[in-house]
């Protein structure tokens, strides 16, 4: 596009809208301004709030799951038995990819191949993901060396230089349970997480062309290796899980976005978006839970994320869905910060009110965490993302 076209819009400039993606500003939407002789491509201010309301719901169902992994210890103990709903943690893990690789595909749709664009991708992943994931496995290795201390049930052999060093480093490895977990258990997700964004950053540059077929090829590549060639790797073994594959749903899925809102076209407008996500996801519980096919969960994500991307929905009035949002402004607070609030609650639960008073636990649980993680974004997600941008850019 010349300088003279731009002029003749007057100032032409990105406008971050109201998602709050752990990720970047994916609510820009364009459309083609006829009164301009260039007919030049402008942006239109579109907020997806239906995705960042499902950011939370993803985040809500492991944080739920958590809680119910957790009745097995109330039912040894006190002898009860406890109802499950059956909310599929996985489920929220498959969505979060998904949503990842959408705004990851994004956010840098005219990115590739541009000068500086690769080193402020990853300022903006870093600065992002890692002060508070730091700052909360700092605090885990303080719940560990305290429990033993107090004579907690905590494995303190997993507290070593080596297996903090790889968690601070998201290098996946196997712990001494022969599981896939740092020391900040969720933190497996980051894992791949930033693999996946070193994966797109170095793609960043090439041509768009190039760099999607270098992103699917790195991918495919690494699976083979993993799945078909057995590579006894410990890195490759854990990187190569098919769930690897969400991601390129998620990137396939913004480009497709991209290039309809380009040509000129715009987005359907259809009431009912967040009831037919909450729809989705009661009929997966209900009808399949815990033991669905991750092909099922992924394909779940897809059609979720799809519901919040390629349909128009208008700002939230009512006060629910303005609450949901808000809540998804602090979804990687409560993901990496719930297992302290579930920690926490439940050693002051029973040692206060035992058994007694069960059916109000998982209310005051729910609360607790919540408001916790949103005390979290507000104090030290926000501050600490804003602070480590600027240093880094």
């Amino acid at each position: 596009m010349s300088q003279k076209c731009l002029g003749g819009l007057g100032e032409f400039r990105l406008v971050c809208c109201g998602l709050r993606t752990d990720l970047g500003c994916p609510g820009l939407h364009y459309s083609k301004n006829l009164a301009s002789p260039c007919a030049a491509v402008t942006p239109v201010r579109e907020k997806l709030f239906s995705l960042q309301i499902l950011r939370f719901l993803a985040a809500f169902m492991v944080f739920f799951s958590h809680i119910e992994d957790r009745y097995e210890n109330w039912e040894q103990k006190y002898h009860l038995v406890v109802p499950r709903l059956g909310l599929d943690g996985q489920l929220g893990v498959d969505i979060f990819f998904v949503i990842s690789g959408f705004v990851m595909g994004y956010v840098t749709f005219d990115k590739f191949g541009t000068m500086g664009a690769s080193r402020k991708f990853i300022a903006d992943r870093v600065s992002k993901v890692v002060p508070l994931y730091w700052a909360l496995t700092l605090l885990q290795c303080a719940v560990f060396i305290a429990s033993s201390h107090l004579g907690g049930h905590l494995n303190l052999e997993r507290l070593n230089l080596g297996e903090l060093l790889k968690s601070l480093s998201f290098i996946p490895y196997f712990n001494v349970e022969g599981k896939h977990r740092p020391l900040l258990g969720q933190g497996w997700t980051l894992d791949f997480e930033m693999a996946f964004y070193a994966v797109v950053a170095a793609s960043l540059f090439l041509r768009r062309s190039w760099a999607i077929a270098a992103i699917t090829g790195t991918f495919v590549l690494v699976w083979f290796l993993g799945n078909v060639l057995r590579v006894p790797i410990d890195v490759v073994r854990i990187w190569s899980s098919p769930i690897i594959f969400e991601f390129l749903l998620g990137f396939y899925l913004a480009f497709g976005r991209s290039l309809w809102l380009r040509s000129g076209r715009t987005l359907p407008s259809i009431p009912g978006v967040t009831i037919a996500i909450i729809a989705i996801i009661a009929g997966h519980i209900l009808f399949l839970g815990r033991g669905a096919s991750p092909w099922i969960n992924a394909l779940v994500g897809l059609v979720t994320v799809s519901l919040c991307v390629l349909i128009r929905n208008p700002p939230p009035k009512d006060i629910a869905r303005r609450t949901l949002v808000r809540l998804g402004d602090s979804s990687y607070s409560l993901y990496l910060s719930h297992n302290m609030a579930l920690l926490a609650v439940g050693v002051l639960w029973r040692g206060i009110f035992g058994a007694a008073a069960i059916w109000a636990y998982v209310p005051v649980m729910i609360v607790t965490a919540l408001a916790g993680a949103h005390m979290c974004y507000l104090m030290v997600e926000r501050p600490s993302t804003k602070w480590l941008r600027g240093v880094l850019r």
